[in-house]
């Protein structure tokens, strides 16, 4: 679905996006090219909003569950919210919103029911949905084909909803122009800064809808003292745009399948994967990007064309020797014992080596290592990533 909530020259958003700079929790780290873990915040549906931030998420709340008539639970449904503020040069990695707390205690996945993005400028990459569902474990082999996905460009005041389960991401190399001078940046004035001294910047706000589930993750947001309460803004509702194929604002694009392919590198559970979809020209690229800045394009790939998801290929091996029979990844243990067994051949002295070798190698993998650190050197690869590979 999409809406508009406010336009550009709207009286409330220059306080709406220092607010949402305030909130920003996710710090750049010194002498790295990474992002520190950032906090999601959450609200009861029925509990007092603590800003403005907060009270703009539960209409939100409201207004989609009332406009898809919804029943929950107000003391266990609510509203999951944080904001974005990032260099337009960023990624924001391949990733499901899910609750990481509960998946990391139980390798069960649980979604939102909704999930929106609000933005806030015009500038950075486009917010790319793919029709590929997440699964309800973290152990599961998500290997799949993907024929279509929906792409939407940020425009100030748009607001765009889809179904929480979905992989989703903002790649920064399909922008539709990208400043790369101060020339370029002053040219952008408020559609990419919104005429504030700092750099161009992709501000979103960023808003889950949950029923009858609380994600454990999240915490109670503390306001500062220069924070809005609330921002005049119609308590109505907003007004939403039922999307349908070929009536505006939808479009549709389609591809046909290439030997070059773009890629992207994500994780699920403790395995790497990899999404491929056929290259676009620069040309096509500058249309479906332009398309999507009023509207949300979706890119339909033909004559038997496919976007995959694949196991990275420095996984591909221990992947295979770990997936049973019923397809979920098996954990350490028999695989192993059959590989040191399979070693054994040879002269003494090699053995002697391969044996410290192989030691060494269990007692490493012995070692539970904290996802954070695992999303930490993935995300020095593939761009900005938060808490366990969230968020857009």
């Amino acid at each position: 679905q999409l809406a508009t909530i406010f336009s550009a020259d709207d009286i409330n958003i220059a306080s709406i996006i220092e607010d949402c700079r305030a909130a920003f929790s996710c710090r750049s780290i010194e002498d790295e090219d990474n992002y520190s873990v950032g906090s999601t915040y959450f609200c009861s549906s029925s509990g007092i909003p603590t800003c403005g931030l907060e009270s703009l998420a539960l209409q939100i709340f409201k207004s989609h569950v009332q406009q898809r008539r919804l029943s929950y639970d107000p003391n266990i449904s609510g509203v999951e919210w944080w904001t974005q503020v990032l260099d337009c040069r960023d990624d924001i990695a391949l990733h499901w919103d899910r609750d990481y707390g509960l998946e990391e205690r139980t390798k069960k996945c649980v979604y939102p029911s909704i999930a929106t993005v609000t933005y806030l400028t015009d500038c950075g990459g486009p917010t790319i949905v793919f029709e590929k569902r997440g699964d309800s474990t973290s152990t599961s082999d998500i290997r799949d084909q993907v024929s279509k996905c929906y792409v939407s460009s940020p425009k100030v005041g748009k607001h765009i909803s889809f179904d929480g389960s979905l992989l989703h991401f903002a790649p920064s190399d399909l922008l539709y122009h990208e400043p790369t001078d101060s020339s370029d940046a002053d040219s952008e004035g408020s559609a990419s800064t919104n005429g504030s001294e700092h750099s161009p910047t992709r501000i979103t706000f960023l808003v889950n809808v949950w029923i009858d589930h609380i994600p454990e993750d999240c915490v109670q947001f503390k306001p500062t003292s220069a924070m809005k309460f609330d921002y005049p803004i119609d308590n109505k509702g907003f007004t939403f745009s039922n999307l349908s194929c070929g009536q505006p604002p939808y479009s549709t694009h389609s591809l046909l399948p290439t030997q070059e392919k773009l890629r992207w590198p994500f994780t699920h559970g403790e395995v790497r994967y990899e999404l491929s979809m056929p290259s676009i020209s620069a040309e096509e690229v500058d249309d479906v990007i332009a398309k999507a800045r009023s509207s949300v394009v979706e890119l339909q790939l033909i004559d038997g064309g496919s976007c995959l998801v694949e196991i990275a290929t420095e996984d591909e091996v221990a992947l295979e020797e770990e997936v049973d029979e019923d397809g979920n990844i098996a954990g350490d243990g028999e695989g192993k014992e059959e590989g040191e067994e399979e070693v054994d051949d040879g002269d003494d002295e090699s053995d002697g080596e391969e044996e410290e070798g192989d030691k060494d190698a269990d007692e490493e993998s012995d070692v539970v290592r904290p996802q954070q650190d695992c999303d930490d050197e993935i995300s020095s690869e593939i761009g900005v990533e938060l808490k366990r590979q969230r968020r857009l």
